[in-house]
């Protein structure tokens, strides 16, 4: 009947991967399996595209055995400048030249000099081992930095390698060719004690390569992000983390930037037009509240002020729509606004704040609050499989007063008195509020501590989500840890594996635009009518991204995206579609387009794999159809 399922979808069952464990114990707790060295920053991808998410801790690359063990493989080669010190170098993970293999970016970090750089690699794989090749080092334009004594970034702009630290990196096709392009967020030359800090200048830098070489161009000036628009007075400002994502599903994708010291954050509008085909439409609100979104920028308060630092976009209520959570944090406990932002997507191009549906001490206004410190990153994710999204948020250290469960931190051979570590956080959500579960899942306790960055990832594919954190500067004893779920929950689950050039055809483009391999930027859609009435009403379009974002110090890669089901099974799955990268999802009256990839769902429990479809007039009539369905709805959310 459906022909083309049959080329785009393979199924995998996992009965010889769970035999492998001992039986999950009937409790909902995770315990530690895995420790490794602290690096304070990693990431978590599937690199050699075997299904079974890989964890690369600084540049040590471990090869996820089938969910049995992780081995070590070798180290990525680093980049010149990329610093010394515990915290390594960051990586990002992505197939840049087009070969259908994922390369490596060392991103240029950690060090108090300028040049950097920050350099891509060419990867071969061979039975999980990664080989590297010829790289290419980004150049863009930027200002000289000549030394503690100068001007910067006043000057006049010259092409070279980036003056300053990159913090953050999100990968995006901006101009739909196929391409995986990259955002680089940079953060400062120079440190308290130094004579000066020195911030970046962040770049869009559009890529050029093939599968035999590697070419960038930076086109930042030529789309918005010019030095007016990114300059706080005479300072450019500290980016941290840094999140892509197609929010308003007009085909172009759009960024959020957490800026550190007090700088208001970036949100920049991705659109057509331009010489690149591409623009920042809304280039010149960087400060203050947005006109175009809604969204406060400002990280400043009366009597202190907050850090951006890590994002992450979600669908945290189900109605088919990315939200976004920010997390912020300070090095005082009294505050003056939210330390987590959460904003709902309004499904019109702005958004409204929501924070009041996490914990009071998470999103509250007031001084006090244990929750309202220095929070660096969010990881998003089901872990309990009930179909609603669930956050993991990481504390690094705090300033004295100590606070309600905290500990005094004594550290580095001495009583450091004004330090104190934070736990991270587990936040439950049921149906769009939010619950703090931390300390019933075993998380609140000292390897929660001062933790820098998270993921959560299902590394033995038993449909649990699993947790990775990384420790942050302030603990000497610190570890990197991989902590297995432990839970024994009864929803379903599915995992969609996206491979859309894996097809017989070798298609690589969906309605003429060309797709990338790793389909980063796709959004993928389950439909569940819980109210049995044949409509898409809000909590029933559960939703997933495949993301290539840097937050709080983790970069999530391509991997797996996985759905917890709750008590649905396959019966209440009416499809599953994809919005491959490049494609307007939906129209101006706010009606879904016919854009969408649809596919039905044979079974629950289980990872699929969904690659690009053959041309075909049944495809076609299948899109059509499913299309008319939403015609007869008078709006887009009822």
């Amino acid at each position: 009947m459906k022909p083309t399922l049959k080329l785009s979808v393979r199924r995998f069952s996992i009965p010889l991967i769970l035999a492998a464990f001992p039986a999950i114990p009937a409790q909902a707790q995770f315990e530690e399996f895995l420790a490794l060295a602290k690096k304070e920053r990693a990431a978590v991808v599937d690199y050699d595209k075997d299904g079974f998410v890989d964890i690369i801790n600084g540049r040590d690359v471990y090869h996820n055995a089938r969910g049995s063990t992780f081995r070590y493989q070798n180290s990525v080669p680093g980049s010149p400048r990329e610093g010394g010190g515990s915290g390594g170098a960051p990586t990002a993970w992505a197939d840049f030249d087009g070969d259908g293999v994922r390369d490596v970016m060392v991103l240029g970090t950690n060090d108090w000099s300028a040049p950097l750089r920050d350099r891509i690699r060419k990867v071969s794989i061979s039975n999980g081992v990664p080989s590297y090749g010829t790289y290419h080092d980004i150049v863009g334009y930027d200002v000289d930095w000549t030394g503690w004594d100068c001007s910067y970034p006043s000057g006049t702009e010259v092409q070279g390698y980036n003056q300053n630290a990159t913090w953050g990196a999100a990968l995006a096709d901006v101009n739909r060719d196929g391409k995986v392009d990259l955002y680089l967020g940079r953060g400062r030359i120079g440190n308290s004690g130094d004579p000066n800090e020195y911030y970046g200048k962040d770049w869009l830098v559009l890529n050029q390569s093939t599968p035999s070489t590697l070419a960038t161009l930076d086109i930042s000036n030529s789309i918005g992000m010019s030095a007016s628009n990114q300059k706080d007075g005479n300072s450019y400002r500290h980016s941290e983390g840094a999140g892509a994502a197609d929010y308003d599903m007009d085909g172009y994708p759009d960024f959020f930037v957490g800026n550190y010291r007090g700088f208001d954050n970036y949100f920049w509008k991705g659109a057509a037009g331009g010489t690149h085909g591409f623009h920042f439409s809304n280039a010149g609100q960087q400060q203050g509240a947005q006109s175009s979104t809604g969204i406060d920028m400002d990280n400043s308060a009366s009597s202190f002020v907050h850090h951006g630092g890590g994002v992450a976009w979600f669908d945290h209520d189900n109605d088919g729509d990315m939200d976004l959570i920010e997390a912020r944090l300070h090095h005082y406990e009294g505050t003056s606004q939210q330390a987590l932002r959460l904003w709902t997507n309004n499904a019109d191009g702005t958004f409204t704040n929501q924070s009041s549906l996490l914990p009071g001490d998470a999103g509250a206004i007031g001084d006090g609050s244990y929750a309202s410190g220095h929070y660096k990153g969010v990881a998003t994710g089901d872990y309990d499989n009930d179909g609603d999204v669930d956050l993991y948020l990481t504390r690094s250290v705090q300033y004295y007063p100590p606070t309600p469960r905290q500990q005094l931190y004594s550290g580095w051979g001495y009583p450091y008195f004004y330090l104190d570590r934070g736990f991270g956080r587990m936040l439950r959500n049921d149906g769009g509020h939010f619950t703090d579960v931390t300390e019933s899942l075993n998380l609140h306790n000292p390897a929660h501590m001062d933790v820098f960055a998270a993921a959560m990832l299902d590394f033995d594919s038993d449909g649990l989500l699993d947790l990775f954190t990384c420790q942050g500067w302030g603990t000497s004893d610190g570890k990197d840890e991989l902590w297995r779920n432990g839970g024994n929950y009864p929803g379903h689950w599915l995992a969609v594996d996206l491979r859309p050039w894996e097809n017989p055809g070798g298609i690589t483009s969906f309605h003429e635009i060309e797709v990338n391999s790793d389909a980063i930027g796709a959004v993928v859609q389950i439909w569940i009518d819980k109210n049995s009435n044949g409509l898409t009403d809000s909590g029933e379009l559960l939703t997933r991204m495949q993301q290539a974002n840097t937050t709080g110090s983790m970069f999530i890669g391509p991997q797996p995206l996985h759905f917890g089901l709750g008590e649905y099974d396959q019966d209440d799955i009416k499809w599953l579609r994809v919005l491959w990268p490049g494609q307007k999802g939906l129209e101006a009256n706010g009606e879904w387009s016919v854009n969408w990839h649809y596919f039905g769902v044979g079974g629950v429990d289980q990872r699929i794999v969904v690659s690009l479809p053959e041309p075909s007039a049944l495809a076609l009539c299948l899109g059509m159809l499913t299309m008319l369905v939403f015609k007869f709805r008078s709006q887009r959310h009822l």
